[in-house]
């Protein structure tokens, strides 16, 4: 990196601030073991999934992402969230690409 150049962030914009995105996170491996993460970055999700070994298969992946709570078509209140659970890490990264998503996270703002 150049003298004067700021290193590019890969974490969510919105209107020259961070959004913070409650998710959940968690890798269920062969050995029975289970890693977690609650937080709001998308970084640390990626990290552990750098941090697993070769030799621990993981045998599925788990993701949960909270927009937030407002009123249903049947006036409750209710949590939006989109949840699923992925066999392969390709899949993973791909849905945790859309769910945070620019457009739909500011469509939720407003």
């Amino acid at each position: 990196m150049r003298k004067g150049e700021t290193k590019r962030k890969s974490r969510i914009v919105a209107e020259g601030r961070r959004l913070r995105i409650p998710m959940r996170f968690k890798m269920f491996l062969g050995n029975g073991e289970v890693i977690s993460y609650s937080g709001t970055r998308k970084s640390q999700i990626m990290l552990k999934l750098k941090a697993v070994p070769r030799q621990n298969a993981v045998k599925k992946y788990w993701l949960k992402v909270i927009y937030g709570k407002a009123l249903d078509n049947y006036g409750k209140m209710e949590t939006f969230d989109n949840e699923g659970e992925y066999t392969t890490r390709e899949d993973l990264l791909r849905t945790l690409k859309i769910f945070t998503e620019r457009g739909l996270l500011r469509e939720w703002l407003t």
